[in-house]
């Protein structure tokens, strides 16, 4: 069996948008609904019907019952409102039909009100449902004109959810570098958007690295998604992280691991009535119980999945569920039984959509005929395999292709759009030089216009000095910044070689004069051990000064393993909890002087955290992409006025200011004093770093 079908069939693995509840929001809403006129409750009671949903939809239809009374539904907004809660409610319940019939009534109202925000959303919803219901290509075009009505009236938290589900899509039809892409662009609308809703999109991204095989890299983001649910109070949610790092202590072999957390997560659901998360984690347990070779134990976990899987109405799960079944029915050799499942799970498939567990049954299939010795249907369903294979390849073909002709079209319209813009410019110049002609005809005109030109050309000139001026005093403070870091460098290797070496070579030759006082062998080894203890402690101290000077990790190994090794020293200190994340350094090395410079500005901006900052965590992030790099640090310490600091008389901030403008990059500083937190972020162009080379600074 092979990796991915492991990753897809034997361990379950949850996927989710918006799946869980926030108790956190829940209360904040309650509260508000204490205190808001019965009349004007009924947003609220909206709310609080979607966020029951998936935990009791009995009080979720109640709260859409005393929010919209059809009697009471006198205005058109509270009547979009009302049916996409209402859709909302029968895809909780498993109705798609239902739900789409509503879903469809929403977008109509919206278009009928002229609102692109509101119909946005309801393309949103829509296509979350066409995901589940295996109709994904519907789905990603219905995303996409979503994301062009949500930039239209510049809808931050739309775009957020459309993007973010736009990822989910391509994920599905496992295109994850298209899942990743919109993921990250999700991800840079977090700040604006409530961090709960953003344990989803951590989730996702852990679970594309997972099947991917970079479980190193997984395991992060699960453990950010549960640190953000648990702080929203959401067990559900929890218990969802929960069973994705069960999966990746899977494939790491960590068996027993992975056991524990399926097990902690079906506790979960189990408390909170989660038909659902029962279902998947009996299903993960029957995988264990099948890889361990306890088939019956296997058979029961997977038939109660099985009925939970009907409960909920989540029938691609539940084909999953009967291909699993007939894998333990296999391993005994109960070949009726095994056709049977398989032939169920493939029906099942057929009304979702699902090829890939067509695919797979196929191939199960072929192997219990080749047990049994009936080569030509073994190879006959071998073919079928292979088939479907291809047939998953060409779908996958075909939408990039699509994708493809879709940019080449938008291309096309923005260059029709450049033609008439270029062609209205010209227009205009033409009136404009008549309107010259006629002014040129009136001698005061002509010579008021002559003086203003002229005494343009004086302003430009004086401008061009002071600007030259300017730019010669910028490039005066860049060296002395530069000068006074390497003299202060230098001054600081000396006191550490002078104070630290001085005192061990002083005590070193006390303890080799004592020598010639002492006559017992005893004292003699004890002089001896003492002597060796402080050629130790002067070699660390040797390291912990050369590491200083220039770490051998960012020459050797670059910026990535530098940043680790540095903030892990931080770390192992105790006072200050470090957290390091990196995406696109594992594509090759960077250029060697804009690794020492992102090091020392990083190096310089964390240190005066620990010295100033009164912080706990420090947090530093670098990411690659094609045209530039992101390096952002953020910490939960005291915030000051950034002006202060700009303007204090120390060299720091001027060698970062330094070497940033020498990369010729940008900085930001986001931080206000009353406030806990600070945000630093550099970006700096790749074309223009590869080209930069400043060896007197890489010194510092």
């Amino acid at each position: 069996m092979t990796y991915k079908r492991f990753l897809a069939i034997a361990f379950t693995i949850s996927f989710c948008s918006a799946v869980g509840q926030n108790l956190r929001y829940i209360r904040e809403l309650q509260s508000q609904l204490d205190t808001t006129p019965p009349a004007d409750q009924w947003q609220i009671l909206s709310e609080l019907a979607m966020e029951h949903v998936q935990s009791d939809s009995t009080l979720a239809w109640r709260y859409y019952q005393a929010g919209f009374r059809i009697s009471e539904i006198t205005s058109t907004r509270k009547a979009f409102t009302a049916r996409l809660t209402k859709a909302h409610l029968y895809q909780g319940a498993g109705a798609s039909d239902s739900a789409r019939y509503y879903y469809q009534l929403a977008i109509e109202i919206a278009e009928a009100l002229g609102d692109e925000q509101l119909k946005g959303k309801a393309l949103e919803n829509l296509a979350s449902l066409n995901i589940r219901s295996g109709n994904t290509t519907a789905a990603i075009r219905q995303f996409k004109d979503g994301i062009n009505l949500a930039q239209g009236v510049g809808d931050s938290s739309l775009l957020f959810g459309l993007h973010n589900n736009l990822g989910l899509a391509y994920q599905t039809l496992s295109n994850y570098d298209s899942a990743m892409v919109f993921y990250l662009r999700a991800a840079r609308y977090c700040n604006s958007h409530p961090i709960y809703n953003c344990a989803a999109l951590y989730n996702n991204m852990g679970i594309i690295y997972q099947t991917q095989g970079e479980l190193g890299k997984a395991e992060p983001y699960n453990f950010k998604a549960l640190e953000i649910r648990a702080q929203a109070l959401d067990s559900i949610g929890m218990a969802d992280s929960y069973l994705n790092i069960a999966g990746v202590h899977w494939f790491q072999g960590q068996i027993d691991s992975a056991t524990y957390f399926v097990n902690l997560a079906y506790e979960v659901y189990l408390d909170r009535g989660n038909v659902r998360g029962q279902s998947l984690c009996l299903s993960n347990l029957g995988a264990v119980y099948n890889y361990q070779g306890k088939y019956e134990e296997a058979i029961a976990a997977h038939a109660r999945s099985i009925v939970l899987h009907k409960q909920s109405l989540d029938r691609e799960n539940l084909a999953v569920s009967y291909f699993n079944m007939a894998e333990p029915q296999l391993a005994l050799k109960r070949y009726n039984t095994t056709f049977a499942y398989l032939d169920t799970a493939m029906e099942t498939a057929s009304q979702v959509g699902s090829k890939m567990i067509l695919r797979e049954s196929y191939d199960l299939k072929s192997k219990a005929y080749e047990q049994m010795g009936r080569i030509r249907e073994a190879w006959n369903m071998k073919e079928l395999y292979h088939a479907y294979k291809d047939s998953i390849t060409t779908e996958a073909t075909d939408q990039q292709v699509a994708e493809l002709e879709a940019r080449f079209e938008t291309e096309e319209k923005e260059h029709k759009i450049n033609e008439q813009e270029l062609q209205l410019a010209q227009q205009e110049l033409k009136i404009q030089q008549n309107s010259w002609i006629i002014a040129s005809v009136i001698g005061i005109s002509l010579f008021i216009l002559i003086m203003a030109i002229l005494q343009r050309k004086q302003q430009k000139l004086k401008a061009g000095q002071r600007l030259t001026e300017e730019r010669k005093r910028l490039i005066e403070q860049q060296i002395e910044a530069v000068v006074s870091s390497l003299e202060k460098e230098r001054r600081r290797f000396s006191e550490d070689l002078h104070d630290g070496f001085g005192q061990y070579i002083s005590l070193i030759r006390q303890k080799v004069e004592q020598l010639n006082d002492l006559s017992g062998r005893q004292e003699k080894e004890d002089i001896y051990h003492e002597s060796e203890k402080l050629l130790k402690e002067m070699g660390g101290e040797l390291k912990n000064i050369c590491f200083n000077l220039m770490p051998r990790t960012l020459i050797q190994q670059g910026l990535d393993a530098a940043l680790t090794e540095y903030l892990f020293r931080i770390n192992s200190g105790g006072k200050i909890a470090t957290e390091y994340i990196s995406h696109g350094l594992e594509e090759g090395r960077l250029e060697e002087v804009l690794e020492i410079n992102l090091y020392r500005v990083c190096q310089e901006w964390t240190n005066n955290i620990m010295k100033h900052g009164n912080a706990h965590k420090i947090a530093v992030q670098i990411v690659r992409h094609d045209d530039q790099i992101n390096l952002t640090i953020e910490d939960d310490g005291d915030g000051f006025d950034p002006e202060n600091f700009k303007q204090s008389q120390g060299n720091g901030w001027k060698n970062m200011l330094s070497r940033i403008s020498l990369m010729k990059g940008e900085v930001l500083v986001d931080t206000r004093p009353g406030i806990q937190g600070t945000t630093f972020m550099v970006d700096v162009p790749v074309s223009v770093a590869a080209q930069t080379r400043i060896p007197e600074i890489t010194q510092a």
